[in-house]
């Protein structure tokens, strides 16, 4: 996990996901202040996995203290090179 004060993001880069595994996960991450209290504000959260497929994907916020009031899905995809079967 990526803390940037600056900018409130909170970033999580996924290096190790199987396409050979369960076909189900959960990622689960816990926050805590290092010090406190403080003024509510915006913050940014990204999940980023590389040459793996996310299908279903669902995002939730299971706290009675806070809530999400925007949540918007993105799908970036890169480069795709098809080369035709050889027989």
């Amino acid at each position: 996990m990526l803390r940037i004060k600056e900018s409130n993001q909170l970033q999580w880069r996924s290096t190790e996901l199987s396409r050979h595994g369960e076909s189900a996960g959960t990622l689960k991450a816990r926050l805590f202040l290092s010090h406190g209290p403080s003024t509510p504000s915006r913050t940014f959260v990204q999940f980023q996995a590389a040459d793996v497929t996310f299908s279903g994907l669902d995002v939730a916020l299971n706290s009675r203290d806070y809530r999400l009031s925007l949540l918007r899905k993105r799908i970036v995809s890169g480069k795709y090179v098809c080369e035709p079967e050889v027989r």
